[in-house]
């Protein structure tokens, strides 16, 4: 009985062939990644929060409760939080700055 042979196109040399170690280690790692985010989405990550309810926040210029929004309802003053920065007192730092526009200090 004759053993099949592969085909030419089939066959690799050693050097060219992926370690058959690395290539279950990379299988293991992405199993592992992949059960980490199956387990996190069975969890209830939501089960204490009330969503039924509309979060309402405090105009920091009038102090009136808001329902959300880019500005507040009652005055018009801008309901996203400045940065301001203790050594000159900026506060021409737009949200999410990490350095000051003024001084370069980090925020």
């Amino acid at each position: 009985m004759r053993r099949p042979v592969l085909e030419r196109r089939h066959r690799q040399c050693l050097r060219c062939s992926p370690s058959v170690a690395e290539e279950l280690s990379r299988a293991q790692a992405d199993a592992q990644r992949q059960q980490i985010w199956d387990r996190a989405k069975e969890t209830n990550w939501t089960g204490d929060l009330d969503l039924a309810t509309r979060a309402k926040l405090n105009c920091s210029s009038c102090g009136s409760k808001v329902d959300g929004g880019r500005f507040c309802s009652s005055c018009g003053a801008a309901l996203a939080m400045v940065a301001t920065r203790g050594g000159c007192g900026s506060t021409a730092n737009k949200p999410g700055a990490v350095f000051c526009s003024d001084c370069g200090t980090r925020l």
